[in-house]
């Protein structure tokens, strides 16, 4: 009987660190449902007939000023091509770049602090397969001189509170 255990052990071993695996890899299928259920073209996508998903471009006008949906693909330099999931990560919950700094107060951060890591995953998963575009967006194009570095730095700190919560899981 412990002869049959023993390879029976082993494979649920192995099929249970396959399933982990998967799970850390994110379902690029269920990045696509997320990235629908999300909205995620009414931003990252520019407002015209044929524009290519993702790629940026739409005008976005808030009290700060008119700014332009930035590309979202995997093209290295004019999209998120270069960025790890972690990078993904922390723009989506803490609202900063790679390098650290703050993305400018018109990412909609209290939308997506919350999501859980397997839906992150997911969605970085989905990202990944686009295909490239090499369009360059502007990240802030007409901001009205009274959204000054200190105007921005109180409105960020303000945004604290919505950083402090805990993650849905």
């Amino acid at each position: 009987m412990l002869r049959i255990l023993g390879p029976a052990a082993a494979g649920l071993l192995l099929l249970g660190s396959a399933w982990a695996a998967l799970a850390q890899q994110g379902d690029a299928q269920r990045g696509q449902y997320l990235s629908k259920a999300a909205g995620c073209v009414g931003c990252h996508t520019e407002e015209r007939d044929n524009a290519q998903p993702f790629a940026g471009g739409r005008a976005l006008k808030t009290p700060f000023g008119t700014f332009y949906g930035p590309n979202i693909t995997p093209h290295p330099e004019a999209g998120i091509g270069r960025w790890t999931e972690q990078d993904f990560v922390r723009a989506l919950r803490e609202g900063r770049r790679p390098d650290g700094a703050h993305y400018f107060p018109a990412f909609p951060y209290p939308s997506f602090t919350r999501i859980n890591d397997q839906d992150l995953r997911d969605l970085w998963a989905y990202l990944r397969t686009l295909p490239p575009s090499n369009r360059q967006t502007s990240l802030a194009s007409s901001v009205p001189d009274s959204c000054s570095l200190e105007a921005t730095k109180a409105c960020l700190s303000g945004r604290l509170s919505t950083f402090a919560g805990s993650r849905l899981t």
